[in-house]
């Protein structure tokens, strides 16, 4: 389980990327990643979706992809729907 002070981290680093790429249009973000149209984010996705927002380094991403995922997909399917993605990340994108 991450640290407040990681999961903070994340969220900023996202909340950033997002203002600045999809003019904190979080749904947007999402829709761009979800390469199969299933309003979901599985593990690849999320994956892609957190390099391009620079979070961590190359070598430890991967442990951050499945971090989040085992803290956030509630019913246990391995990926993030949009309403958990939102619950994460929409609180730093609040203007």
């Amino acid at each position: 389980m991450a640290s407040e002070f990681h999961r903070q981290q994340l969220r900023e680093q996202v909340g950033a990327y997002v203002a600045a790429r999809f003019a904190g249009d979080l749904a947007m973000a999402f829709g761009m990643y979800d390469a199969n149209g299933d309003n979901r984010l599985s593990n690849r996705e999320l994956k892609a979706f957190l390099t391009d927002a620079n979070v961590s380094s190359s070598e430890t991403r991967s442990a951050w992809t499945q971090g989040t995922i085992a803290e956030t997909a509630m019913n246990g399917d391995c990926q993030i729907e949009w309403a958990e993605f939102e619950e994460l990340f929409a609180e730093k994108l609040a203007f």
